[in-house]
């Protein structure tokens, strides 16, 4: 009889070697994902490249981080109190906050960081985030003391916060990794190297165990919060700068999931790998109002009526991205469980029409004295496969008024360089929302915010967006945003900014990932959670 067992256990070994088995298993397991650039720096307040950004959000934690739902959860916060007027936060750490080497994360790690962010001699570059805090924008400025600042510990556990104005999207910002902690001792031992190759110790589900030009790998942090929750053990983030070779990694099983791009999402859709992901992202043309050609409302307005946004969208990129007509995407919430686009009407704010913008642009012409545009405009594209939205863009503008633009397309970094420094008249840009909140895409504008580029000025504009600074209840607040958002984008005051499209993202990834969280704002994805089947 004992050949029979033999013969029985031998079956039941190729049985249990064909099933997937998820959590609880005794088998690593290990996940492997593709970024298309390598991280910049690993200091939390530096940050500001996505490939940076998503390995911070998984290595760090801050007192809130994006949950399932793409809301904000308790981090290594256990809970928040408001005060009535909403000024005051006070943050209460959980006893089982820890660093990667056993240390208690302490309130005054957030103190530390959050201070440096703000400090003038860092040059940090996203130190505007924190401008809601009180007195956080004058310590920039030189104005105050630190001391003055509205970030101040009770204790080791508790973190008191005093705004200037009620935020109600403060929550959601304490997600972003630039509110992370950090232990000033591991900062001062690293100096100006910090976060170059390693920070040391980590606060979030995740350590970093090696990273080069090639490959980061990350282990699951033992002495994390919610280490049960953590289903991965090890995660390989591979560097492929192509999509094809990415594509082709995953194919071959080298990655579990990479990014697709307009180019082969007509070959992937439909098969069983394939994700579409909606984004909170505009794209959009940035028309320089240091161009006094550019600057005229008439030839503004024709630009924007001109350009047909269905036919960038479904015959050049077909990405499943969405037409745009507006700067803030659908996806962005308002209040009493509606979106802010719902709350303002539910329509676009511009629409493709070639027989007005025809009109328009004669209007210019005749108003600039002028009997053609003229022909040294350059438009500033991407030099990827993005290219080819600039080249419809010339097209159509040609197409429906006779308005030639130059493309030029030059690499990404020296593209930024000269959007820094506004040397540009027309630039295809987009925007990446950081936090769920209209204010994010309309602050930009105000005369003095540093990224407004392309010189944009109205007092009624930068009234209205104090206004909902100021505002005493949330509806009143979207109201006075919804209102700036048309001055910006369709009165003849604005219009210095076309939307094109709604970013939409598509990407293949293995189908025995679950719980692989792609957030539309903020970082890109959350691995906390996420859960691999594996054979056993």
């Amino acid at each position: 009889m004992h050949w029979k067992k033999s013969i029985a256990f031998i079956f039941l070994l190729f049985f249990l070697a064909g099933c997937n088995v998820m959590s609880g298993d005794t088998e690593e397991k290990r996940l492997r994902l593709v970024e298309s650039t390598n991280v910049v720096t690993l200091d939390s307040v530096l940050a500001t490249d996505t490939s940076s950004i998503n390995v911070l959000n998984n290595v760090g934690e801050g007192l809130m981080r994006l949950g399932a739902d793409h809301q904000p959860t308790y981090g290594l916060a256990e809970k928040v109190e408001v005060s009535d007027d909403g000024l005051e936060y006070t943050f209460y750490l959980r006893e089982n906050a820890k660093w990667s080497d056993g240390e208690s994360v302490h309130a005054s790690d957030f103190e530390y960081a959050w201070e440096k962010a703000i400090n003038p001699q860092t040059n940090a570059k996203n130190a505007r985030i924190f401008f809601d805090i009180k007195n956080a924008q004058a310590y920039h400025k030189g104005e105050v003391k630190v001391e003055e600042v509205g970030i101040k510990v009770e204790n080791d556990q508790v973190l008191k916060v005093t705004l200037e104005q009620p935020a109600p999207h403060f929550q959601s910002m304490l997600t972003l990794p630039i509110f992370q902690p950090q232990r000033k001792e591991i900062v001062e031992k690293y100096g100006d190297e910090y976060g170059s190759n390693s920070i040391e110790v980590y606060s979030g589900p995740f350590m970093i165990m090696s990273m080069d030009a090639q490959k980061m790998i990350l282990k699951k942090n033992e002495y994390y919060w919610d280490f049960d929750t953590v289903n991965i053990d090890q995660v390989e983030i591979l560097t492929i700068k192509n999509t094809e070779k990415g594509i082709q990694a995953y194919q071959s099983g080298e990655v579990d999931a990479t990014k697709l791009d307009q180019e082969f999402i007509d070959a992937f859709k439909g098969s069983p790998g394939y994700l579409r992901v909606d984004m909170a992202r505009v794209q959009y043309v940035l028309l320089n109002q240091k161009n006094e050609f550019l600057a005229n409302k008439h030839i503004k307005r024709a630009v924007t009526l001109a350009l047909n946004r269905d036919q960038i969208v479904n015959e050049i990129l077909k990405d499943g991205s969405e037409p745009a007509g507006s700067i803030v995407p659908p996806s962005i919430s308002g209040v009493d469980n509606q979106t802010y686009r719902e709350m303002a009407g539910g329509k676009e704010l511009i629409t493709f029409n070639i027989k007005e913008a025809q009109k328009e642009f004669k209007l210019g012409l005749e108003e600039l004295q002028l009997t053609e545009a003229p022909e040294d405009i350059q438009l500033l594209g991407y030099d990827d496969s993005r290219r080819y939205v600039s080249i419809e863009i010339k097209k159509q503008l040609r197409d429906v008024l006779g308005f030639t633009v130059l493309l030029n397309s030059p690499i990404s970094g020296e593209k930024h360089k000269l959007t820094d420094r506004h040397e540009f008249d027309m630039t295809v840009t987009r925007w990446r929302g950081d936090y769920d909140d209209a204010m994010n895409y309309l602050q930009a504008w105000t005369k003095s915010n540093r990224l407004n580029h392309i010189s944009f000025a109205n007092t009624e504009y930068d009234s209205l967006l104090q206004k909902a600074k100021q505002a005493t209840s949330k509806k009143e607040r979207i109201k006075h945003l919804i209102a700036a958002e048309k001055l910006l984008i369709s009165s003849p005051e604005g219009q210095a900014i076309v939307p094109l499209y709604y970013i939409n993202e598509s990407y293949l990834q293995n189908p025995d990932v679950v719980n692989f969280y792609r957030h539309p704002f903020g970082p890109d994805y959350s691995l906390k959670w996420v859960d691999k089947k594996v054979k056993s």
